[in-house]
Formats: structure tokens, C-alpha cells, sequence
């Protein structure tokens, strides 16, 4: 937390990496999760990216497109 008069927040980190990661291999306007944020979307319908390769991670990471939530 940033800030005295006006709380702002600022997030780092492995997590925030991962999320710009998989922002800039998918299309604009499409919402790409990795397994990790799929096991907590119970129920969401996704089509698979397969296996990427991102910059920092060693193993690749898996990644879906989200199509809808129910």
C-alpha cells in the first residue's frame, strides 16, 4: 500500500509476470487464465492454448482462453 492521504495499490511479482505474460500471447479482447486460475473457475468453459513457453518460467505454462462462466 502505497500513500498517506489516498491509499493507492501496487502488485509485483511472479503472479503479475505470468498475467502480462499471457496477455501478450493471446488476441486483444480475450481473457487467457493459466491452470492454476482455471482450478478455482468451477464450472468456466475455456478453449486450450496448449503449453507456453513465457520469459522466467522454466517449465512451460498451461493456458486456456475463457469462453464464458456459469
Amino acid at each position: 500500500m502505497i500513500g498517506t492521504q489516498r491509499l493507492a495499490f501496487e502488485l509485483w511479482g511472479d503472479t503479475v509476470n505470468v498475467a502480462s505474460r499471457l496477455q501478450a500471447a493471446t488476441e486483444p479482447g480475450t481473457v487467457a487464465v493459466s491452470a492454476a486460475t482455471l482450478h478455482g473457475l468451477d464450472g468456466a468453459q475455456v478453449s486450450g492454448l496448449g503449453a507456453l513457453s513465457l520469459r522466467g518460467k522454466r517449465e512451460p505454462v498451461e493456458a486456456y482462453v475463457l469462453e464464458a462462466l456459469r
